[in-house]
């Protein structure tokens, strides 16, 4: 029996394989790179957190922020590689969800812990500003997740984000 006449007229042996848009080398060099530099921002957070909690003996939080900070970050930069997609065997709803998550959480609170990190390191004149920043910004943030959550005032938010961006 002629091979290439059975693939031919056949069922193909790999249907999942054929409907897959891979990407070319370049942006996969690409992403390989982020979601490397990912995963070694990650371990950085992870160790940071783990120093603080084990050796807790001082009153300065600074780490611990920037351990958060560290980890929210590196979160959002491995799951916005694609091609993590093609080699998790997740569903599409776990997808679904971890974009809800990624996007919309991560990206409005991620500012939180890096002002709470700089608010460790200012002279003490400028902390009740930058708690006011912090304030406007965990209202901002609640403000705009929910809107994008529901899909409620989206248009009027992200103009109002916008305007936010450029003053500061």
């Amino acid at each position: 029996m002629n091979l290439t006449h059975l693939f031919l007229n056949g069922p193909i042996p790999f249907p999942l394989a054929a409907t897959v848009d891979w990407p070319t080398v370049p942006e996969l060099r690409g992403q390989l790179a982020g979601f490397t530099v990912g995963v070694a921002i990650l371990s950085f957070g992870v160790a940071g957190l783990s120093r603080f909690f084990l050796q807790r003996k001082t009153a300065d939080r600074s780490l611990v922020y920037f351990s958060v900070f560290s980890l929210l970050y590196a979160t959002r930069l491995i799951f916005h590689q694609s091609f993590l997609h093609s080699l998790v065997a997740a569903s599409e709803s776990f997808w679904k969800y971890s974009d809800v998550l990624v996007n919309n959480f991560i990206d409005n609170f991620i500012v939180v812990p890096l002002t709470l990190f700089i608010i460790e390191l200012v002279q003490e004149r400028w902390k009740t500003f930058l708690r006011w920043v912090l304030a406007f910004q965990i209202a901002f943030a609640t403000l705009r997740f929910f809107a994008n959550f529901f899909h409620v005032g989206r248009h009027p938010v992200e103009i109002l984000y916008h305007v936010v961006i450029l003053a500061c």
